[in-house]
């Protein structure tokens, strides 16, 4: 993170399926590896290079484009109130005296918002 500050994420059924399948296929601590060290994090880089063999080009996508389009169709949903969503993203919301006094984290809403999002590229994924 950016702020050195923790960012907690509530995870969907859907997030803790797929990291329950990888730790049964990881080799050494790490679930996903670099492709070239299992001991080093797989980067953005990875996702890059995965985005451009299957056709994408540095003008349509890039790694932080799905942060947008992830703001974009949450936002869009008026279930979720825009301090939700923003938390998120690890954004800071209001003045610098709002900042300073809300430490709300919106967790519950959060996780529901995450399960949320899940369930859609579920949707989308399976058509």
């Amino acid at each position: 993170m950016k702020t050195k500050n923790a960012h907690v994420v509530p995870l969907s059924t859907g997030a803790i399926e797929v990291l329950e399948q990888m730790a049964k296929v990881k080799d050494g601590e790490l679930i996903f590896p670099s492709p070239k060290s299992a001991t080093t994090p797989m980067s953005d880089n990875t996702l890059v290079g995965a985005l451009r063999r299957i056709g994408y080009s540095r003008e349509e996508v890039v790694a932080h484009s799905f942060r947008g389009i992830f703001s974009t169709i949450s936002h869009d949903n008026e279930d979720f109130k825009y301090e939700i969503v923003e938390a998120a993203l690890s954004h800071a919301v209001g003045t610098s005296s709002a900042k300073a006094y809300n430490r709300g984290t919106y967790l519950a809403s959060r996780a529901k918002l995450m399960q949320w999002w899940s369930d859609h590229l579920e949707k989308v994924q399976n058509g």
